[in-house]
């Protein structure tokens, strides 16, 4: 699975480069920006999957730059606020904003990095899940084209030949899955499909 990848954004270059820096050395692909607009152009090019905003931003384009990237990128993209405004009603703005965390200025880079991998743990399950629909959509359309009869020999080969290869994407794919539930069922049904194959060849 690739990196995480996490935008920072800081009108304090330092500050920035500083966090982007820290992350980078933590595993994840970490970029910065220092203005709204640099912000908006990494966002839409690069896709990434945090953002971490210092704010306020200059000429309060934090909140609308907030929004934006949660109107643009959607659910799956994680926002964390760095913020010297942190009363009850700051926090309370932010989130109507899309933020999912606020974290204060002070705050050690330790806790950010906490943040960003409990949304890189929610990323790494999705995928997980992604992955288990894929396998079991390509499982069930193997049986279905097991169930389907032809007598012409080379339908009957351009099948076995698609079955076959379909197998070995399987096989490539399950071991990538964590151990346990859901890889040993994969893995299972995986085995009942080759057989099913190697009946039906025989057939």
């Amino acid at each position: 699975m690739t990196p995480a990848r996490v935008m920072v954004v800081d009108d304090l270059p330092e500050n920035a480069d500083a966090l982007a820096e820290f992350l980078g050395r933590k595993g994840v692909a970490a970029r910065a920006a220092y203005e709204a607009s640099d912000a908006i152009v990494l966002a839409q090019t690069w896709l990434p999957d945090t953002a971490v905003l210092g704010m306020p931003l200059a000429n309060g384009v934090g909140f609308p730059l907030a929004r934006h990237l949660r109107d643009s990128l959607g659910a799956q993209l994680t926002l964390v606020a760095v913020s010297r405004w942190t009363a009850a009603p700051d926090r309370e703005r932010m989130a109507r904003a899309g933020f999912d965390q606020v974290l204060p200025r002070s705050v050690d880079p330790e806790v950010v990095w906490t943040a960003v991998i409990s949304a890189t743990a929610g990323l790494v399950q999705e995928a997980v899940r992604s992955n288990v629909r894929r396998m079991e959509i390509v499982i069930s359309l193997c049986h279905s084209m097991l169930d389907s009869p032809t007598r012409d020999d080379e339908r009957r080969t351009r099948m076995f030949w698609n079955l076959h290869r379909l197998v070995e994407i399987l096989h490539r794919d399950c071991p990538r899955l964590p151990a346990g539930e859901p890889r040993d069922r994969i893995a299972g049904r995986v085995a009942v499909l080759e057989k099913a194959i190697a009946a039906r060849a025989r057939s």
